[in-house]
């Protein structure tokens, strides 16, 4: 092959010495120092890191918006002292307690050197009214004189209470104060709340300041016996960071409205809003409060699709027992409200009123049937341990 021609036949000026696969280093450096840079190879370069760059901003962001995942977002994991990105706008956490604990109180006892000694939070149903957990109080109360017992407002005011009344069966008091002025929260109702539903507790810590934690609603209508001690229905129940610490503090909905009271728990639990206001009512008008009395208990059905509660014994002489409801039957609701298991039958009793009538739906051999029972008054621990509605 004739000098200076290509296997292709082509004639030209030789290749460049950097027109290879593959070089030496030495070489490389060799020629940088002779000639200096390029610009047009410096301006390829900075060109292709840009490029590479855009690339990887771009399979980011595609990333983070889920549209390389079938339109799920992906949360980055939480790093202390990093914000953490979310899927979806949260609720409003620190409007909503910021507002709510405007009517929030500190229920305190005023010891003999002046100083105050926290019991509780409160929170204000009227102008001179404040709804507050019973247990808490009425250690205290043990070992003061009502005329010690306080309210701390918002602003740093103090205010003699007094109490009206006590429900031991939804673990609330009712205060009396004078001039407290204190704002009524803007209320909810739990009728709507779901599992899962997001929720915020909100209550005033010993310096008076808020608490705050927020969370999702763990379960709806739970029945809860203390050992040794009374049952609570109708609960709701949390997996916020509320404990007994907190009790008669707000539990929020995700729109601010107060849902429910923290009762005197480790659980993060409260009462529904609508029952501890119908309490709160009563409580005002004769310092007591009742609730309604079947007379039944009995255990969850599981092999029934919607369950209901399979009765094991009723009370002589109880409204059940005027009915003829039996051991054996199914209770499947109680006027409108649903009948799953224990906790939906005694919440849906309880919330009612005695002498209250009450149509009760049963199951009896495969055969639906409705009983006009009336209501009364009182509670029923069956010999199995489990509270009766």
């Amino acid at each position: 092959m004739p000098e200076g021609e290509d296997p292709e036949g082509a004639s030209g000026p030789p290749p460049h010495p950097l027109d290879r696969v593959w070089f030496h280093p030495s070489e490389l450096s060799a020629y940088m120092a002779a000639t200096g840079p390029r610009r047009g190879t410096r301006s390829w370069i900075v060109g292709g890191l840009a490029a590479v760059a855009g690339a990887a901003l771009t399979l980011g962001i595609l990333f983070i918006t889920g549209a390389l995942n079938g339109g799920e977002t992906v949360r980055a994991p939480f790093v202390a002292g990093t914000a953490s990105p979310v899927a979806s706008d949260p609720p409003d956490v620190s409007s909503s307690a910021t507002t709510a604990a405007q009517s929030l109180v500190t229920v305190a006892i005023r010891e003999p050197d002046g100083d105050l000694a926290r019991i509780a939070t409160g929170v204000s149903v009227s102008k001179d009214r404040i709804l507050t957990a019973a247990r808490p109080l009425a250690a205290a109360l043990g070992f003061a004189t009502p005329a010690n017992l306080v309210i701390v407002t918002p602003g740093s005011k103090a205010a003699a209470a007094q109490v009206i009344g006590t429900d031991p069966e939804t673990d609330l008091t009712l205060l009396h104060v004078e001039g407290a002025d204190v704002p009524i929260p803007r209320w909810g109702t739990p009728d709507g709340l779901r599992v899962g539903d997001d929720v915020v507790a909100v209550a005033r810590s010993a310096t008076g300041r808020e608490w705050v934690s927020s969370g999702v609603v763990s379960v709806v209508n739970q029945l809860v016996t203390l050992p040794g001690g009374p049952s609570y229905a109708g609960l709701i129940g949390t997996d916020t960071a509320a404990n007994a610490d907190d009790a008669g503090g707000a539990l929020l909905d995700s729109d601010g409205a107060v849902v429910g009271i923290l009762m005197a728990s480790p659980d993060g639990l409260a009462v529904p809003i609508d029952l501890a206001r119908a309490v709160s009512d009563q409580l005002a008008s004769s310092g007591k409060a009742a609730h309604g009395y079947l007379g039944v208990w009995g255990t969850a059905v599981l092999d029934r699709a919607g369950g209901g509660v399979r009765v094991e014994g009723v009370v002589g002489l109880s409204p059940a027992s005027k009915v003829g409801i039996a051991p054996g039957d199914i209770i499947t609701a109680v006027g409108d409200d649903a009948v799953s298991d224990m906790g939906d039958l005694v919440a849906a009793v309880r919330r009612r009123l005695p002498h209250d009538p009450v149509d009760v739906t049963i199951i009896r051999d495969g055969h639906r049937i409705t009983k006009n029972a009336q209501l009364t008054d009182g509670t029923q621990l069956g010999p199995t341990g489990q509270t009766g509605g």
